[in-house]
């Protein structure tokens, strides 16, 4: 492993945000009267929030990738072992090592692949069937609440619950409403997925009352039950976003299957007058769109009228 694959951090990546940095900066200080209007001052820091979005999101992947690499490293000592024999002689930069690591159990790695290292990561945690427990999840969880980079107020009552928990207590914090099924999460998760092919098909250019006949029909519910659904899979702002990024996914399928790295003109165009410029949904759109995709893929609508018996059963 020659040593200049060896950083912890995409310096290519991290250069290249300084240098549109430093441009917004000199362009911002060359006066001019057109670059004095309150327009162009607001452009200039819609653009630098969107670079410290970018440094941001990529941090944050980081940072979730080395705890979790270093806690399945920790509790399989045969991989810590293994990587620590593969490349002994050239003493491996361990955070590198526990990123690569955390990398095998997620799906957003932006890092360069290094397919003879992450090959043989991904063999191994295979062949051994390595996997996060739900209560490693826990911990997992408790570390990553452990933030004090924005107003993470919520952080420090997760913590606390979800070390209640771990330890075989209860918690209020995780009690389920009352009135509500021991089949609730798998009931709203099999609407979900009826809502996200809806709102693919939407995407895909047939009206939307269109495609809830269309869904409805292969899952045998009517047009307003999926409307109803829908109402109330949006109450939930991650799965509202989800659906919205189903709907981008249909409507740039092509363009998001050949070319998933690049982002068209016309692309860029419906970001740019759909979603806030500086929001941290416009970084995550594209990757989250390109997600679901496969969610659609592995959930075929068939699937989902199959996930809605089941959950009725189990309602009892």
């Amino acid at each position: 492993m020659s040593e200049e694959k060896v950083k912890p951090l995409n310096e290519e990546m991290w250069q290249q945000a300084l240098d549109s940095l430093e441009r917004l900066r000199i362009n911002h200080e060359v006066t001019s009267p057109e670059k004095e209007c309150e327009w162009h001052r607001m452009e200039l820091a819609f653009q630098s929030i969107r670079c410290f979005w970018h440094i941001y999101d990529y941090y944050m992947v980081w940072v979730q990738h080395f705890i979790v690499g270093r806690a399945v490293s920790y509790e399989n000592p045969k991989l810590f072992d293994a990587l620590n024999e593969r490349y002994n002689d050239e003493r491996p930069d361990w955070d590198y090592m526990f990123e690569r690591v955390g990398a095998v159990f997620g799906y957003n790695n932006r890092r360069p692949p290094l397919p003879e290292l992450d090959g043989f990561i991904e063999d191994f945690v295979d062949q051994n069937d390595i996997r996060i427990t739900v209560s490693q999840q826990r911990r997992l969880f408790i570390d990553m609440c452990m933030t004090r980079c924005a107003d993470a107020w919520w952080a420090k009552d997760v913590q606390a619950a979800l070390s209640t928990v771990e330890r075989g207590a209860k918690s209020h914090l995780f009690e389920p409403e009352k009135g509500a099924h021991g089949s609730a999460d798998s009931l709203f998760f099999a609407r979900y997925l009826a809502c996200l092919h809806v709102n693919y098909l939407h995407g895909k250019g047939a009206k939307k009352i269109d495609a809830r006949l269309q869904v409805g029909e292969v899952i045998g519910v009517s047009d307003n039950t999926l409307k109803y659904w829908e109402g109330l899979v949006k109450k939930d702002e991650l799965t509202d976003f989800n659906l919205h990024c189903g709907y981008i996914f249909g409507f740039f399928e092509e363009e998001l299957s050949t070319h998933p790295q690049d982002r068209s003109e016309e692309l860029q165009s419906y970001l740019d007058n759909v979603i806030e410029p500086h929001s941290f949904k416009f970084i995550e759109t594209q990757g989250r769109a390109m997600l679901l995709g496969r969610t659609l893929q592995q959930y075929p609508v068939e699937n989902v009228r199959e996930l809605l018996n089941e959950a009725k059963k189990q309602r009892g």
